[in-house]
């Protein structure tokens, strides 16, 4: 590592708090795609104890960081738990748990990003986040900004729309796409419909259909990195006989994902066999998990 300056001051000098940026998805692949990570790790560029330079010591190099989430968001028991939404690019600041060694960081807070915020390709500049699966669609645009001034997909209230002097014009197309009949100024709710793809292009139905499954794809690949550290016989032990292939498409194309990217990267059978294992698990219970809370929901309503 490169030691800073002496004459240069820079945030957490004097304790063990610092702040850094989140390296990209290339530097942590094995990570995020659960192929040789655990937990939920980041790898972060410290500010005052990483060098600028690149050369000097290479992203990949970079020691992992650990999450600390809040006593909110729950550890992942009894189905308790927080997707972290971390991306590359983005500011972070945390502490040292093994003091003057600095070799265990971990993070504990993340600076939002405002409308003033300038990107940038250095190490230590601010990333706008997409990358990787991760990318601007037609539907939310390419919103960078965590600032609540303009919340996408919520219209806002246009200067002098507060006149009610004025009449307003009844949105017959809208209503007759919807299957109301708007003939003789009355609208007549006959055979109503649901406008295909809910109103979406077929551009933006696919856009928003590859987003849900990136971020299911991601929940999977989260899912068994936790489960990596267990043994067969506790994997074996966590199965649930009810839920099968068959039953549960997920299962089943979790399952062959990993088995076709296992035997793809060369693993013995018996290898090949514990990444299934683990896949399967994975997804019975996020299927589970995702039942849970939908029969919660019927209950609320």
């Amino acid at each position: 590592m490169e030691a800073p300056s002496e004459s240069i001051k820079f945030f957490g000098a004097d304790t063990h708090e610092w702040i850094g940026v989140i390296l990209s998805d290339e530097a942590q692949k094995a990570q995020i795609e659960g192929t040789g990570g655990w937990g939920v790790r980041y790898k972060v560029a410290i500010m005052g104890h990483h060098p600028t330079d690149q050369t000097q010591v290479k992203d990949e190099e970079i020691q992992y960081a650990t999450v600390v989430f809040g006593v909110t968001d729950g550890d992942g028991g009894g189905n308790m738990q927080t997707s972290s939404a971390l991306r590359e690019g983005t500011v972070v600041r945390g502490k040292f748990l093994d003091g003057s060694a600095k070799q265990m960081p971990e993070i504990t807070g993340v600076y939002g990003k405002t409308s003033g915020t300038r990107f940038g390709k250095g190490r230590f500049e601010a990333k706008n986040g997409f990358g990787g699966k991760l990318q601007p669609g037609n539907l939310l645009g390419r919103d960078t900004t965590n600032e609540t001034s303009s919340p996408p997909c919520v219209p806002r209230a246009l200067p002098g729309s507060g006149d009610k002097t004025k009449k307003r014009e009844t949105p017959k197309d809208a209503l007759e796409a919807a299957g109301v009949d708007t003939t003789d100024n009355k609208a007549k709710v006959e055979d109503s419909k649901t406008p295909e793809n809910n109103g979406l292009s077929a551009e933006e139905q696919k856009e928003f259909e590859e987003a849900a499954q990136a971020e299911k794809d991601l929940q999977q690949k989260q899912r068994e990195a936790q489960l990596d550290n267990l043994t067969t016989e506790q994997l074996t032990a966590r199965l649930d006989p009810t839920v099968t292939g068959a039953s549960n498409p997920d299962v089943f194309n979790a399952a062959r994902s990993a088995r076709e990217e296992a035997r793809a990267a060369g693993l013995s059978e018996d290898e090949v066999q514990r990444k299934v294992l683990i896949a399967t698990v994975a997804a019975s219970e996020i299927g589970a998990e995702e039942r849970e809370e939908a029969r919660q929901s019927l209950e609320l309503i």
